[in-house]
């Protein structure tokens, strides 16, 4: 959804590739008070829309890290929906259960600062595979969803001892259902913030990479989810 922020000019392009269905599309959120119509898309060929937003005052971004979006799209009967971008890249589940359960989109664009910057390489793909297939939210002996990093620090150990090389990890991309271990998928592009941030998976794989594990994602399409609000 972020899609490039040019430094020379500070513009914020935020584009959703594909919704050839759509008669308009918005963008609202924090940053512009949640006015559904205030930021409407270009309509491009084939589809597409786009959107770039000029800097503020100062020469920041509008749409700041962590700040929180929306697309509001007008179907073919005139009507104004909400939704999350199908291409959002962090989304999490409401702190105040009181005012819903479906999850908010969140831009993701930490400063270059706060970036986990990988330190080791991936390790040469070995003659034989010897797979341990996982789940980080259950690979916790504690009464609580497991995290990246709690993986990365406790598990990665054990698995290295027992001698395996290669690491499958399912339930990465968000899913709204937990007891769907991952394959009832609402955002494809978003790694499941329940576990921790991109920054905690990024570190989960660096750690694992330093063992020489090789790391396997799961990715399902099969089983979508049908919850339309949630991605």
């Amino acid at each position: 959804d972020l899609h490039r922020v040019d430094r020379r000019q500070r513009q914020m392009c935020i584009r959703d590739r594909w919704a050839p269905g759509a008669k308009a599309l918005y963008l609202t959120g924090d940053f512009n008070e949640w006015h559904w119509e205030a930021h409407p898309y270009t309509k491009l060929d084939f589809g597409k829309w786009e959107m770039v937003l000029p800097p503020k005052a100062d020469g920041t971004c509008q749409v700041t890290h962590k700040s929180e979006i929306k697309v509001i799209v007008r179907n073919e009967k005139g009507q104004l929906l909400e939704r999350l971008s199908p291409w959002a890249n962090y989304v999490v589940q409401p702190s105040d259960l009181s005012f819903g359960t479906n999850y908010k989109q969140l831009i993701w664009n930490p400063p270059e600062s706060a970036r986990y910057k990988f330190q080791y390489r991936k390790p040469v793909k070995p003659q034989s595979l010897r797979i341990y297939e996982c789940h980080v939210g259950i690979a916790t002996e504690k009464l609580e969803i497991g995290s990246y990093r709690n993986f990365a620090d406790n598990v990665i150990p054990r698995i290295v001892k027992q001698k395996y090389n290669t690491i499958q990890i399912m339930a990465v991309m968000e899913h709204a259902y937990y007891a769907s271990f991952g394959y009832q998928v609402t955002s494809f592009f978003a790694a499941s913030s329940r576990f921790g941030t991109p920054e905690d998976l990024k570190y989960l794989v660096d750690v694992a990479h330093k063992n020489n594990l090789v790391v396997l994602l799961d990715v399902v399409h099969s089983h979508a989810s049908k919850n339309v609000l949630d991605g």
